[in-house]
């Protein structure tokens, strides 16, 4: 299978995923069906990744994840299972666009200018990049704001100064607010908000509450005894000194028991 450690560690529907342009994706078999975890693989994919996860932010954390996979020796377990990847490419995030823009989506807002203030808060408590809301005057001082990711909808008071709106908060996001230029609203204007995020930079942080994981899911993970590869592994996550051997270990042995599941049609 191409990207054959990728697309078990990423484990989406291989159907449905996102055009190849789309923001660091690879090649995913369409025939791949995600595979059901283990209580204990799901622990450790919750923290890897999370099933909450949009698409941006789970290719970003596998692009991070693979990265440093390959940069030790143990890159070999994976191009065991399968020589066939793409994803060591230099695409890198430069290579995607920035995405930050408030425009209107109907004739009635043509000509009235909106503003994004104020950047997103990403973490894995958090795994979001990308975020859609739109905007709708239902009276001349109030908009109906809908996160068009949750349909959680908000409705808000909008008071005018100078020609231009008081903060207009983005719903799910406190940090993220629209002022629209105007003195006040064509009652059924309408704007739609696009945002991507910046992800979460430094990996060494994920370390600490990996390390709360407790025996019984270590051992769904490397099991028990001496067995190969997990024995190995199990020694770069317990006593190797870098983080990036210590991820490794974890994350190729989590990779390996999702094989398990697949070969045994799991």
């Amino acid at each position: 299978m191409i990207n054959h450690g990728r697309t078990l560690l990423l484990n989406r529907n291989g159907a449905a995923r996102p055009a190849p342009t789309f923001y660091l994706e690879e090649f995913v078999p369409e025939d791949f069906v995600p595979r059901t975890l283990s209580s204990s693989l799901n622990t450790v994919y919750q923290m890897l990744i999370g099933d909450q996860a949009d698409d941006a932010f789970a290719n970003y954390r596998v692009w991070q994840y693979m990265k440093i996979m390959h940069s030790t020796e143990f890159a070999s377990l994976l191009t065991d299972l399968d020589s066939r990847i793409t994803y060591l490419n230099n695409r890198t995030l430069i290579d995607a666009p920035t995405i930050r823009s408030a425009e209107p989506s109907n004739g009635l807002a043509a000509g009235l200018t909106a503003y994004i203030d104020g950047q997103v808060n990403v973490s894995s408590a958090s795994p979001r990049l990308d975020y859609r809301w739109e905007i709708e005057a239902t009276a001349p001082t109030f908009v109906n704001v809908t996160d068009l990711n949750s349909r959680i909808l908000q409705n808000t008071e909008v008071i005018f100064t100078e020609g231009l709106s008081s903060p207009i908060l983005m719903p799910g996001q406190t940090g993220i607010s629209v002022r629209i230029q105007a003195s006040s609203l064509p009652v059924g204007a309408k704007w739609i908000v696009l945002l991507r995020a910046d992800p979460p930079q430094d990996l060494a942080n994920i370390i600490a509450p990996l390390d709360q994981l407790g025996e019984e899911v270590l051992r769904g993970v490397f099991g028990v005894g001496n067995v190969e590869p997990y024995k190995t592994l199990n020694q770069l996550w317990k006593k190797h000194y870098y983080f990036h051997y210590r991820l490794s270990g974890l994350i190729i042995a989590y990779i390996y028991r999702v094989e398990e599941l697949r070969l045994s049609g799991g």
